[in-house]
């Protein structure tokens, strides 16, 4: 058992109690993505290798980045050279 309530199961063993409230993780799918679940097995949270978690910040980033873009453009603000916008903001 690892932390106080919390385990890794194989998904063999029996869901027992440990305050109020039960843990299961077990492995899921072929990305290995594990799931702790409640009592009523509702899943609750989900465990990601960090390799894994790196790459969604990184889709997550992107994605905020592509939206920002599109955002610029959907504005029809005027473009200003980068270096002067960089005098700009450094003025400010």
């Amino acid at each position: 058992m690892g932390p106080k309530g919390v385990g890794a199961l194989s998904g063999n063993e029996p869901m027992s109690a440990c305050n109020d409230w039960f843990v299961i993780i077990r492995p899921m799918s072929t990305n290995r993505e594990q799931f702790v679940v409640d009592e009523s097995g509702n899943r609750t949270a989900v465990l990601l290798g960090i390799e894994r978690y790196s790459e969604l910040l990184e889709a997550q980033e992107e994605l905020e980045s592509i939206r920002a873009y599109d955002e610029a453009k959907a504005s029809n603000d005027e473009a200003i050279p980068f270096a002067e916008a960089i005098k700009e903001i450094e003025g400010a």
